[in-house]
């Protein structure tokens, strides 16, 4: 493909991301030429295409979502903390084009004030994205907004404005919109006005056509229409074929499937579904449950198991750095109230103790410089009871060590102790164990996660010396406001056939309570829209001895 990293994240970035939805500004001059007389035709384009050539997604709008539900997703959006948030997020969107294809320092001066709109938009209004991206050649990125006359004609001035900033390109007047070639990639950049709908057109082949670009989109509008009324947001991704668009490293990723995405609301909670199609199969290996349930004790806040994994986890770094022994093919997770550090990891395997053993000694060899600069607590290795410990911290003291309860043999660990004993919940264990081909379940009260997660993710950060996500940010507001407001979450992913596995959740919001503080990590990340805050924040200072 040539359509390469850079051309993507200039697509992108112009484009928008949906989910992360301004005034108004004088329009700028757009260059004139002779008046071109090519009206636009929709018929050169088939109305079908292969489903491997085309990536395409569909966005209702937050407008009319807001008038079709009175869903808890809505009510949260309608927080003031989500409209800061928003704007956040929408304000750092709208610098990214020239950070990413440029520099930091390209975004003095720049005009970012123009974007900014034309991002709201996206958020707001109806949007159609397509990447077609047939095999062996150019990839082409198709984005259409509905929005009114009078918008659109700040889309053909602003977006006008923007591509010259970021090409050195000025486009050229072409019908009722603009067109522009360029030297560098994407080489191509256009923008119609087809009925209600403003349409941009980027690739790096000059041959491309508008034409054809809006006959897909006409047809990929009227597939996702079929899917269900319900839904406020479609997709069908092919990531094996967007891995080669975004020039990613294939090394890292193979056997990516065909995603076909739905998110809706027929009552008051988010319904996600998706169907993962991968090229060739899975080989999953589903075991029959070992589910510790003598180590699980309520009254819980979460519990997630997950099997079919021991070729993932056996291939990674961490498992031939540390591991011993054949990988768990089974994990388990939970949280227990009423404290965020009862968060605990249960793992079946033959000689939990040897792999205890293994770690703690790589752990204290290699850790030993880290320890001698920061005031962290110490590890303790105790091999008469195999328990390897990080002691002498505030508010946690996290463990690892053998346990052996009529399930089998686990590797248990946590970020604290327990004293509570209650039995868990019978219908959380009930309602995977009856599933034959569940691979993954996960049941939480997102809300109460959402708090427990500040607290857990800000103390290791402290303890680490990572820079803390600030108390203050649009984030961190967002999270704490939108707890209260956050019911239960449940998702389920089944082994639907040799090659394709099926995702199904109902939540309030569509994410779970880990995900959403994933989310305000990208939304405070210092090199936004790429990295994670606590990974690229500037660490805290060891302390003076």
């Amino acid at each position: 493909m040539e359509f390469k990293r850079s051309s993507v994240g200039f697509s992108l970035a112009v484009a928008g991301l949906v989910f992360c939805g301004c005034g108004k500004t004088e329009s700028p001059a757009v260059k004139k030429e002779t008046p071109a007389t090519n009206a636009v035709n929709t018929t050169s384009a088939p109305a079908t295409l292969p489903v491997r050539e085309v990536s395409r997604l569909h966005w209702l709008g937050k407008r009319q979502l807001g008038s079709a539900t009175n869903s808890t997703l809505l009510a949260v959006w309608r927080l003031p903390e989500s409209a800061r948030l928003e704007a956040h997020i929408l304000d750092r969107l709208a610098l990214a084009p020239w950070r990413l294809l440029k520099s930091d320092t390209a975004t003095n001066g720049a005009p970012t004030v123009l974007l900014r709109p034309l991002l709201q938009d996206l958020l707001d209004e109806e949007v159609y994205a397509e990447v077609f991206h047939p095999t062996n050649q150019p990839a082409q990125f198709t984005l259409a907004v509905r929005v009114s006359a009078e918008r659109g004609e700040l889309w053909r001035t602003n977006l006008a404005t923007v591509v010259a900033s970021l090409t050195g390109v000025q486009p050229a007047a072409q019908g009722g919109g603009w067109s522009a070639a360029s030297t560098n990639r994407p080489a191509h950049f256009e923008l119609a006005r087809k009925g209600d709908w403003t349409v941009v057109l980027i690739s790096s082949d000059l041959k491309a056509t508008m034409s054809d670009a809006l006959a897909r989109a006409e047809s990929g509008r009227a597939a996702f229409s079929k899917t269900g009324t319900d839904n406020f947001l479609a997709a069908e991704l092919d990531l094996d074929r967007l891995a080669d668009v975004v020039a990613f490293n294939r090394a890292l990723a193979t056997n990516l499937p065909r995603v076909s995405l739905a998110l809706g609301c027929p009552a008051s909670n988010v319904v996600t579904t998706a169907t993962l199609e991968f090229p060739q199969p899975l080989g999953l290996t589903l075991d029959p449950w070992r589910t510790p349930t003598n180590l699980i004790h309520g009254p819980l806040h979460s519990f997630t198991a997950v099997r079919g994994v021991q070729s993932l986890l056996g291939s990674s770094a961490l498992w031939k750095n540390y591991g011993s022994g054949d990988a768990p093919n089974q994990a388990f997770f939970w949280a227990q109230q009423p404290a965020p550090f009862l968060t605990f990891m249960a793992l079946p395997l033959a000689d939990p103790a040897k792999v205890v053993g293994t770690f703690a000694e790589h752990a204290l060899e290699n850790s030993r410089p880290w320890f001698a600069t920061h005031r962290s607590g110490h590890l303790d290795w105790h091999p008469e009871t195999s328990v390897f410990q990080w002691g002498g911290l505030l508010l946690m003291a996290p463990f690892a060590r053998p346990a052996e309860v009529p399930e089998g043999k686990f590797l248990f660990s946590s970020f604290a102790n327990s004293t509570l004993n209650s039995p868990p919940p019978a219908t959380v264990m009930d309602e995977f164990l009856s599933r034959t081909n569940a691979v993954y379940y996960d049941r939480e009260l997102t809300g109460a996660r959402m708090d427990g997660w500040i607290y857990l993710s800000q103390t290791i950060r402290l303890t680490l010396y990572f820079a803390q996500l600030p108390g203050d940010s649009p984030s961190i507001k967002w999270l704490q406001a939108a707890a209260p407001k956050v019911g239960n979450s449940t998702t389920f992913v089944t082994k639907s056939g040799p090659s394709q596995l099926t995702f199904s959740r109902e939540s309030s919001l569509g994410l779970t309570a880990l995900e959403m503080h994933v989310l305000a990590e990208w939304a405070e990340s210092p090199t936004f829209p790429v990295g994670l805050h606590s990974l690229v924040a500037p660490q805290m200072p060891p302390p003076r001895h």
